[in-house]
């Protein structure tokens, strides 16, 4: 289910985390069937999942965080949102904290939030294992698509456990760009897709080419 996941067949893997969460109501295959409910845009589903994942407690930052992804790719720009993003940046760490405050305090610039986020990116001297997973997620909810892909290839360069956060619908304007055609060819997409299925965001419009949304 994860390698359909990463490879973004949503809407294949869905069901078959359903099922396994039927089997076993106690797995931890819940928390991927949320993932999955949020990124097929079954955003109801997914917030009555949520909240039965923190028993409707968003007291943590790992919890108000992920409130926050949920309203990000449904409504990006909704009054909700930021207030989400607000709560989520009272209860982060002090590590996790100058990362998001590089877009709360620039609210009214958000060149100079991509700008900042993008000088979070190339220090090393603020390391924390969620770093550029946020960078990403956050420059794709400001409108900079490009340094969402420099930070995610970034990420999936060390690890290719994040590439299941690249279907989120905040990243749709970062799947669009040339580069996310070459990004997925490098690390083996295009070569999966034409083999066992297309992604759920990409389809072929030729022999050779493809276009993502």
């Amino acid at each position: 289910i994860r390698l359909l996941q990463r490879t973004g067949r949503i809407r294949t893997a869905l069901p078959q985390a359903k099922k396994i969460r039927d089997l076993e109501p106690l797995s931890r295959f819940f928390d991927l069937e949320f993932e999955l409910m949020r990124q097929s845009g079954r955003y109801g589903e997914a917030h009555t999942a949520l909240g039965k994942m923190t028993e409707g407690d968003y007291s943590t930052f790992d919890a108000a965080f992920e409130r926050w992804l949920l309203e990000a790719n449904r409504a990006p720009t909704s009054n909700l949102t930021t207030e989400y993003f607000v709560q989520a940046r009272s209860l982060a760490t002090v590590d996790v904290g100058p990362v998001l405050d590089a877009v709360l305090d620039h609210q009214d610039n958000l060149d100079l939030a991509s700008v900042a986020l993008r000088q979070h990116l190339k220090s090393t001297g603020d390391q924390y294992p969620d770093k550029l997973l946020h960078i990403a997620l956050l420059a794709a909810w400001i409108g900079d698509p490009n340094l969402a892909l420099d930070a995610m290839a970034e990420e999936i360069g060390w690890s290719t456990v994040r590439m299941v956060y690249l279907w989120e619908e905040l990243f749709s304007e970062m799947r669009q760009l040339p580069e996310f055609k070459e990004f997925a060819q490098t690390n083996g997409l295009v070569a999966y897709w034409r083999e066992y299925g297309w992604a759920d965001a990409c389809e072929p419009i030729s022999e050779t080419e493809f276009e993502c949304s």
